[in-house]
């Protein structure tokens, strides 16, 4: 989430907005986006409805915890889906520099 703050102007200027959503509660969320200076919000998502509704619950995460899979959708104002990666492990993200090229080539 830190590369995607640097690059949240970039974003801004491709006309899109950033928000990411998280399993935990409000509290750590925001103090996340504090510890990391944030300049997006992170959605709550504690009760896991929006990730078993994309599918993205991980259910075979080594370490039995209940998180979802890493996740990045660029969707536009018509809500489709133009662009998407899913990772199978919690390091398994784009880099910065792809969701701007994706965010750019999603028009």
């Amino acid at each position: 989430m830190v590369q995607l703050a640097q690059v949240y102007g970039e974003i801004r200027a491709a006309g899109a907005e950033l928000w990411a959503i998280s399993p935990q509660g409000m509290e750590q969320n925001q103090a996340l986006r504090e510890r990391h200076s944030l300049p997006f919000p992170i959605l709550a998502d504690a009760d896991q409805v929006v990730i078993r509704t994309w599918g993205i619950y991980n259910r075979l995460d080594p370490k039995q915890r209940s998180i979802p899979y890493p996740a990045t959708y660029i969707i536009d104002q018509s809500g489709r889906v133009r662009w998407s990666r899913l990772g199978l492990e919690t390091r398994d993200r784009p880099t910065a520099g792809e969701v701007v090229a994706a965010v750019r080539g999603a028009d």
